[in-house]
């Protein structure tokens, strides 16, 4: 058995972990976390990771599912087994995670006291398709009926992988298999009316406790938004995250709400005392460092404290040597620790045109670039220069023009979200940037800068969206002295779209055909546009020397897919999007 907690030198990685790591087959990691505030013997000596992040301490093991228990990990095996409450935040659909929960359920079925039940809690279910689930259980519906009635909802997980689990709900009296997701309706009243118009539909419905408010903790948000942005959670100096999704994270929090509540309802009858015990399945998404679901099942019910456990499932390569503690510390610190997330979003970058220099700039801000290419090849920036970057966001391109112009130049960022001001403003400090970097909140068609102030402007991914491009590309002209340039990456739409739904955003980008005649009429001169890497969607090519699959996640691979996962626009995921949008540069010159 492979028991060892990171060392202090693993720090960041120790403060995201909080618990323990198992080991699958395939292409697979699994990540246990126990509940319990206590350290293995064999690690009692390593400082703790503060309990303020994570709020639980456990070890670092292997177990593999095929051999579920033995030899690695088999304490810990077992502490799963006895547990009252076992979570398993999975990567969807992948079957080593189903196998392990299949041999977790079974585990716990072997050690229910008499008269117990173990109840599995599934999130790929919404409680209005419970009915599915008693069907199959009670034989009177088969697998493929399932699967096909299933697809006629809105949740739109694969469910086949997990017939092995669902399969012990018809083969072993004692487990019942359970919904466990609220249905998505109520998260769009999150996002359409308000939180409290969706708590009070869903309390009508028995969904939420009565003291539900939908309020999240601060933490929670910082891992939420880390989801969407990839900024790593561990960055030193820290990066602060952006408030640009406080609006949805509601919609977030009334799902971990929904399913805790029902857990909370199927344990809470018995108390501290009962037989029954839960086995809950649901995404990293809702359970990573113990925050959505975990956090409040414990809320609710706090006697649970000791007796349960997680599990994070983690990618990791077939290949990969985790039967010792060093290596499986090593895995840790590539996929939790500050360059994890940095690797994915430098990727992103080489693949986007910048160069392994500018890439090293970014650094830790890696995972917060949010642009479309590169604008700096066409700028040209040069020592002593005073930039513009129009739309800066969290501030990546702002401080790799910086390095360009150097110590001499000066680089002012224009963004309408003061949130992304903040922090980049934050990020320009902690860099030592003061006084030659700065962000200031501003419209790009009514810029808060003075004529003829800047030797270059650069913009990535926001003129797309600007309402009024004359007004925006006027704009450019008025604060650039005579002799400077632009540089502009943007999205296009190749041709006028057809009728139908789309989304604001695409709905809103410039033709193709358009750019350069609105450039011309605003005054530029040697007006270019570079369409030599126009793709949208792309996949990311594996770095030389590593299996594709063992590099990065799907999410990653398929980061310029549009809209994937929104009901509203999910016509949109059949459309080849490299025939409808594109990626352009377009450079000129004030004479």
């Amino acid at each position: 058995m492979s028991l060892a907690l990171q060392g202090s030198s693993r720090r960041a990685v120790e403060a995201m972990v909080g618990g323990s790591l198992a080991v699958a087959a395939g292409a697979l990691v699994l990540r246990a976390k126990r509940a319990a505030r206590c350290l293995s013997a064999a690690t009692a000596a390593v400082e703790p990771p503060p309990e303020s992040l994570t709020g639980y301490r456990a070890a670092v093991f292997s177990l593999r599912p095929s051999s579920f228990g033995h030899p690695a990990g088999e304490a810990d095996a077992r502490a799963m087994a006895d547990a009252r409450l076992v979570i398993v935040g999975e990567i969807h659909s992948i079957p080593p995670c189903v196998e392990l929960q299949c041999r977790a359920a079974l585990a716990m079925l072997a050690s229910l006291e008499a008269g117990g039940r173990l109840h599995v809690v599934l999130e790929h279910l919404n409680f209005e398709q419970q009915p599915l689930l008693d069907a199959y259980a009670a034989g009177t519906l088969e697998m493929a009926a399932l699967l096909e009635q299933y697809s006629l909802g809105t949740e739109g997980h694969d469910l086949a992988p997990y017939e092995p689990l669902l399969r012990l709900g018809r083969d072993h009296g004692a487990l019942q298999l359970h919904a466990g997701f609220i249905p998505r309706s109520y998260a769009k009243i999150v996002m359409r009316e308000s939180k409290e118009a969706a708590i009070e539909a869903a309390r009508a419905q028995g969904y939420l406790a009565k003291g539900e408010t939908l309020d999240g903790t601060e933490e929670h948000y910082s891992f939420f938004e880390s989801l969407l942005t990839h900024r790593p959670l561990h960055a030193q100096p820290p990066l602060p995250p952006t408030d640009k999704f406080r609006r949805m994270f509601p919609a977030q929090l009334i799902k971990d709400a929904a399913m805790a509540h029902k857990v909370s309802r199927l344990l809470a009858p018995q108390g501290e005392g009962g037989a029954d015990k839960a086995l809950v399945v649901c995404g990293v998404g809702h359970s990573g460092y113990s925050h959505g679901v975990p956090e409040r099942i414990e809320r609710a019910l706090p006697w649970l404290a000791g007796r349960s456990f997680r599990v994070w499932c983690l990618q990791a390569h077939e290949s990969a040597d985790l039967r010792g503690a060093e290596p499986v510390r090593e895995l840790l610190t590539d996929a939790f620790g500050e360059s994890a997330f940095a690797a994915d979003a430098s990727l992103v970058m080489r693949r986007l045109g910048y160069t392994p220099e500018q890439v090293a700039c970014a650094g830790a801000d890696a995972p917060n670039f949010q642009g479309v290419a590169s604008p700096h090849t066409f700028a040209a920036l040069q020592p002593g220069e005073a930039v513009v970057d129009l739309g800066s966001g969290l501030g990546v391109d702002s401080f790799i023009a910086a390095a360009a112009v150097g110590e001499a130049g000066r680089v002012t960022g224009v963004d309408i979200a003061a949130s992304e001001v903040r922090h980049a403003t934050a990020r320009a400090r902690e860099r030592s940037l003061d006084g030659r970097v700065s962000f200031v909140v501003g419209d790009l068609e009514r810029l808060p800068l003075p004529a003829a102030s800047a030797d270059a402007v650069i913009s990535n991914g926001a003129f797309c969206l600007a309402p009024n491009k004359p007004k925006a590309f006027a704009e450019v002209w008025r604060v650039l002295r005579p002799g400077g340039r632009f540089a502009i990456a943007t999205s296009v739409v190749l041709r006028p779209l057809e009728e139908g739904k789309w989304p604001l955003c695409m709905r809103m980008f410039s033709e193709l055909s358009s750019l350069q005649p609105i450039a011309t009429k605003a005054g530029f001169a040697r007006v270019a546009i570079d369409t030599s890497d126009m793709a949208m969607a792309f996949e990311l090519e594996a770095p030389e020397g590593e299996a594709p699959e063992s590099w990065a996640s799907s999410a990653s691979k398929q980061r310029n897919q549009v809209h994937v996962g929104s009901a509203e626009f999910s016509h949109l995921q059949e459309l080849d999007m490299n025939s409808i949008c594109g990626r352009v540069v377009i450079s000129g010159v004030k004479p």
